[in-house]
């Protein structure tokens, strides 16, 4: 029913692997009512400041994906400080 949770948590995964070079990678859950929050946080090398924010095709995906079902998704990125993701979705 809800499988758009497990692409979020799966393209976030799969960019951290591929192209933070992080070595921790944290993934939250809290529902409030009939909201989700899902969080997620990387330590790896960030967003660099002069490159095309979120020009790659997993974080488009993931906004695009965010779009489809009416939530909120902010993507914050620090160069050399990782990058955090949040999800806002709700009527569940």
């Amino acid at each position: 029913k809800h499988s758009w949770l497990s692409n979020f948590k799966d393209s976030f995964l799969s960019n951290t692997i591929k192209h933070a070079k992080a070595t921790e990678l944290n993934i939250s859950l809290k529902f409030e009512g009939n909201t989700l929050r899902l969080f997620a946080k990387d330590n790896g090398k960030g967003i660099p400041k002069d490159r095309e924010r979120f020009d790659g095709m997993g974080l488009k995906n993931i906004v695009k994906r965010a779009q489809l079902i009416n939530a909120e998704v902010l993507i914050d990125s620090e160069e050399n400080k990782g990058t955090r993701l949040s999800i806002l979705y709700r009527n569940l």
